[in-house]
């Protein structure tokens, strides 16, 4: 079966689509910022009360979690 690529930037779009029910989102960290040793690359975050309830995510786990990836597809840049 030939895998379909997916962007990091469509994945999140694809979770933060999803949890929005939920009044979640993954934000991205950047990498120079000085939270980013505590918060790690991606972290959940609860948006109506504005506070992490989650540090150093994996997008990848998540999507595959909320069934936004499918097992044919794959994300571009990131090794699963």
């Amino acid at each position: 079966m030939i895998a379909n690529t997916v962007s990091l930037s469509a994945l999140v779009r694809r979770i933060n689509r999803k949890l929005a029910k939920e009044w979640e989102a993954i934000r991205r960290c950047p990498p120079r910022s000085r939270s980013h040793d505590a918060l790690g690359d991606f972290y959940r975050m609860d948006t109506h009360r504005n506070v992490v309830i989650a540090c150093g995510v994996d997008p990848v786990d998540i999507a595959r979690e909320l069934k936004v990836l499918g097992e044919w597809e794959r994300v571009g840049g990131v090794t699963q």
